[in-house]
């Protein structure tokens, strides 16, 4: 297996943002992290998103990055949605980084 690295992170303030929508969130994160990493959206290969209430609250309950993340742009590669309550952090962090050692995708982003 090849190495994998972690070449840029961002996130938003935590906190309740009663008056921003979850996709409003990601986009600030988004910015985040491709202004750290030092790359354009453009150069993703694949998405991975994690949330575990936003169906609860608008009633999307499945496709959550999909939705989240066209808005960006970010369409046409692969987009791994992640519900797992309070371990989602670990599992999806696993899972990405198996994928990326086993596929040829490079670049992937951690939402």
């Amino acid at each position: 297996m090849r190495e994998a690295y972690v070449i840029g992170v961002g996130m938003t303030r935590f906190a309740k943002f009663l008056d921003r929508s979850v996709k409003d969130l990601t986009r600030e994160a988004m910015e985040n992290v491709l202004a750290d990493a030092n790359i354009s959206k453009e150069d993703l290969q694949a998405a991975w998103f994690s949330n575990s209430n936003w169906g609860n609250y608008s009633g999307q309950h499945s496709i959550r990055g999909q939705v989240a993340l066209r808005p960006l742009g970010i369409m046409g590669l692969p987009i791994t949605n992640v519900e797992n309550a309070l371990c989602q952090i670990f599992l999806d962090t696993q899972l990405s980084l198996l994928y990326i050692q086993l596929t040829p995708k490079r670049v992937l982003i951690k939402f």
